[in-house]
């Protein structure tokens, strides 16, 4: 499970809950390649969220912000959203896995729920979470407790017994419980908030902050994210 609460995952869970299936790509190999990646799918490639929103973009441009996803009247149904970190993990472990899911606060029940069963019918079945944190602007890897709170959401809900999870889990679950009642304050206080709240992109931050405000859970399968939806125990 891949966590990238602001905005990879977000953006495709808002995304799969509309209908569209979103194909995760690479950060470093965008351009021309990305272009010719998104015509071999026939999918539409996302662009940046600046170049979305300038006057004389096309009507109905697709950008890796959750925002304008959920906004735009309608969607394409097939998307490439490229990002630096959860896109590039998700295409990373399609290579060396067949199950990939894409995790963050707006579905956080409806995996948790999802996983949960799986790992209640399916004894030995291990979830690995990765929480994708971010960079500093010289490429370095930082911490992000919004990707912890994401992923500690989904952990939660799962329901499985604290003696059924790593002390790394239980941490992660009790990180996000601290928060739960105190997202839409919390999360725009937190670094990445504060990042993007400062490039004028807040709205990203709200609708990242909307917890299971989606009820799919996005899986990787034919290299896109699907919806798989909760079905009722």
């Amino acid at each position: 499970m891949v966590v990238d609460v602001l905005r990879f995952s977000t953006s495709t869970s808002i995304a799969v809950s509309r209908g569209a299936v979103v194909y995760p790509y690479r950060w470093h190999a965008r351009d021309r390649a990305l272009r010719d990646f998104a015509h071999q799918q026939d999918a539409v490639p996302a662009v940046g969220r600046l170049e979305a929103d300038r006057p004389d973009a096309p009507p109905g441009t697709v950008s890796l912000s959750p925002a304008r996803l959920a906004q735009l009247p309608g969607l394409p149904a097939r998307i490439v959203l490229p990002s630096p970190n959860g896109a590039t993990i998700s295409a990373w472990c399609a290579e060396h896995t067949t199950q990939v899911y894409a995790g963050c606060l707006r579905n956080a029940g409806a995996l948790g729920s999802l996983l949960g069963r799986r790992l209640y019918d399916e004894p030995g079945l291990t979830v690995a979470v990765i929480a994708a944190g971010e960079q500093w602007p010289g490429g370095a890897l930082r911490p992000a407790v919004e990707d912890l709170w994401g992923a500690g959401a989904v952990i939660a809900a799962t329901g499985l017994p604290r003696a059924d999870l790593s002390y790394e889990a239980r941490a992660a679950a009790d990180a996000f419980l601290n928060v739960r009642d105190d997202l839409p304050d919390s999360l725009p206080a937190c670094g990445s908030g504060i990042e993007l709240t400062q490039r004028g992109f807040e709205d990203d931050v709200r609708y990242a902050a909307q917890l299971d405000a989606d009820r799919v859970a996005p899986r990787l399968i034919d290299g896109a994210f699907r919806a798989e939806r909760l079905l009722s125990r």
